[in-house]
């Protein structure tokens, strides 16, 4: 069976009515993605919904309906002129492999921990050794040389720092 159908669930309740309509025997997706964040100056893992307050629900709509709307977490279904707006197989697939891309992609990225030894190979700093101190970001780190025998602290790309061989 592949009808799925949009729900729109109460605020930061989407896993909990996934929980719930799987007790209850239904097939539901939240799709989510891993990410780092920083927290207390330190990074970590941490779940987000790519459609926050939505899940994908796979769903006969002869069986009663009532009951996913009356689920914990659940508001109701997503209509369009009054009828359940319908998600295509094919959607739900492709988003399944995004994730799974997305989630490949961020794990090939270099991740570096305060103190790491790197090298800086672009721009005004090029060749100097650094020290990561803390990410600034998804795309950028901050970062100390050394200069004049005084540590500067610098806002580097993360592109342009690599490890470096100890």
């Amino acid at each position: 069976m592949d009808n799925w159908y949009l729900v729109y669930c109460r605020p930061k309740q989407e896993l909990r009515a996934q929980q719930h309509l799987a007790n209850i025997g239904f097939d539901s997706y939240v799709p989510t993605l891993l990410v780092k964040k920083q927290r207390a100056r330190k990074l970590v893992d941490s779940k987000e919904l790519l459609f926050p307050r939505y899940l994908f629900l796979n769903v006969d709509l002869d069986s009663d309906l009532s009951v996913v709307k009356s689920t914990r977490g659940v508001t109701d279904f997503v209509r369009f002129g009054g009828k359940i707006a319908r998600v295509p197989a094919d959607l739900i697939q492709q988003l399944t492999e995004q994730q799974i891309e997305l989630q490949r992609s961020r794990a090939d990225q270099q991740c570096f921990s305060a103190g790491d030894k790197l090298n800086i190979s672009e721009g005004p700093y090029a060749g100097l050794p650094a020290l990561f101190d803390m990410a600034d970001g998804d795309e950028r780190s901050i970062v100390f040389i050394n200069m004049l025998n005084q540590q500067v602290r610098l806002n580097i790309e993360n592109i342009a720092l690599s490890k470096a061989c100890s």
